[in-house]
């Protein structure tokens, strides 16, 4: 999947809001790369909550690598460019119908 900005992909978790369960909130975390780096702890994702299609609150993370599949196999750590580290990874308007 590429961004509107060009970047070679993007990671998504949608789910119930983790910290109350409440089902009508949307939490949205967004990184670059494979969510392996995201899930290990490596990176802090952009984070948006959602309600009725309105965001509600958002927290825009400084993404300083990304880690990438490769074409022959395996994974590769890349670092993010610096004018797009503190860069919001995900436009609004791909939240609403």
């Amino acid at each position: 999947m590429r961004s509107t900005w060009g970047f070679k992909s993007l990671f998504h978790s949608f789910t119930t809001d983790p910290i109350n369960s409440k089902r009508k909130l949307l939490s949205i975390d967004a990184s670059f790369g494979l969510g392996e780096a995201l899930v290990s702890g490596l990176v802090s994702a952009d984070c948006y909550k959602v309600r009725d299609e309105e965001i509600v609150d958002k927290r825009i993370a400084t993404k300083k690598l990304a880690i990438y599949g490769r074409k022959e196999g395996g994974t590769e750590t890349q670092p993010i460019d610096p004018d797009q580290q503190k860069a919001q990874h995900l436009l609004t308007n791909k939240f609403y119908n």
